[in-house]
């Protein structure tokens, strides 16, 4: 199905600073006001979602999972652990699908006592689309 916007590409450089794990308010502002759902004319009874927005649910729901595992006390909102599992199935096959290629430097990091090879992404330009422009379109 054709998109109702296009997009241009943008570089992003890969920050560590701009959604903190535990903050639901900074995760929030990623939604427009709709969430991401759209209505087509031609499709006058039926609503979709922009991927790119699903995908940002899962990854916070997984976020969310995670800190009530891992965070004593957890002061987000409550897991669905349910909705976790479909959503990192979800979130695989989306890396899966558009997994990124760009290069970046390994670096050696600590795991279960051995040094293995890992990399941040810090600093490193990857391709991606501009993703203001879509919430720009959904507004």
């Amino acid at each position: 199905m054709p998109q109702p916007w296009h997009t241009q590409g943008v570089v992003l450089r890969f920050e560590n600073s701009l959604f903190p794990i535990t903050s639901d308010k900074h995760w929030e502002a990623l939604f427009p006001s709709n969430y991401g759902k759209i209505h087509l004319d031609r499709f006058p009874n039926r609503e979709f979602i922009v991927a790119m927005y699903q995908q940002l649910h899962c990854l916070d729901v997984v976020r969310v999972a995670f800190l009530q595992l891992h965070a004593s006390p957890s002061h987000t909102k409550v897991a669905n652990f349910t909705e976790a599992d479909d959503c990192m199935d979800q979130l695989l096959q989306t890396i899966l699908c558009h997994g990124d290629i760009s290069l970046e430097p390994a670096v050696l990091v600590l795991n279960d006592g051995k040094f293995v090879p890992g990399s941040k992404g810090v600093g490193v330009d990857h391709r991606c689309r501009d993703w203001n422009e879509l919430r720009a379109q959904m507004a």
